[in-house]
């Protein structure tokens, strides 16, 4: 299965990371987190209706860990299959599914069926 589409926010997400989504993908869709990633086809309109597999949240100075609990639990409820989180001040990331919450300790942001696998020294 491919990717039909991505979207991201320019001013949070950095450069290596959004060059590397970007290479997979055609289509920009209206911005739901930092950036994302829908595996499939295309949705029929500009909002996303169904769950996009893959979002993902680079942490801000303002941002709260509550209220960011808060975000990453509503994406999983409405079935987005992974949640990368990114701390890029501390270099840590956290890989958030249905099932558990993962710590990165290989330095590889991870996601399967599609394979998605982002080293985060590229993220620099």
């Amino acid at each position: 299965m491919g990717y039909s589409h991505y979207w991201h926010r320019p001013e949070t997400v950095p450069d290596a990371l959004w060059d590397r989504i970007r290479s997979d993908f055609d289509k920009l869709v209206l911005p739901l987190s930092d950036a994302g990633v829908v595996a499939g086809s295309a949705p029929a309109g500009p909002i996303v209706q169904e769950p996009p597999f893959l979002c993902i949240e680079i942490l801000s100075p303002s941002d709260r860990m509550a209220e960011m609990q808060e975000r990453i639990d509503d994406y999983l409820s409405f079935g987005v299959r992974y949640v990368w989180l990114i701390h890029p001040r501390t270099r840590r990331a956290f890989v958030y599914t249905p099932e558990q919450v993962m710590e990165v300790k290989d330095g590889i942001l991870r996601a399967d069926s599609p394979n998605i696998c982002i080293p985060l020294v590229e993220l620099e």
